[in-house]
């Protein structure tokens, strides 16, 4: 970990890790906001195999059935390349994105939900 917060890993290590769920709720402004009958809420998880790596993100159950990601993902990680060079946000978030897409965090959320 960095003074500035971030754990700098590569893309490489990165997709090498196994994360845990930590915490889901639902957050009910966020649903007021949304479609009717949609459900909105929140997600935490956790690295396993580094503890100290954590992402969230906010999440939506679409009254046509799907649950997805709404809008950006929140983490402490930075991605660097080989040389150890910051990624910068936008990469680094653009990449946790894809990372979630083989996660199955859909289930574990609705089954904490209800």
């Amino acid at each position: 970990m960095f003074p500035d917060g971030y754990l700098r890993i590569t893309s490489a290590a990165l997709d090498r890790v196994s994360l845990r769920h930590v915490r889901s709720a639902i957050d009910p402004a966020a649903a007021a906001a949304t479609e009717a009958g949609a459900i909105a809420g929140y997600t935490e998880w956790q690295g396993c195999e580094l503890p100290n790596l954590s992402i969230g993100w906010d999440w939506i159950v679409l009254a046509s059935g799907p649950t997805v990601i709404d809008g950006s993902v929140r983490s402490n990680v930075m991605l660097v390349d080989e040389v150890g060079r910051d990624a910068g946000p936008v990469v680094t978030a653009s990449h946790l994105k894809g990372c979630l897409r083989n996660l199955a965090w859909q289930s574990e959320v609705l089954n904490v939900i209800t």
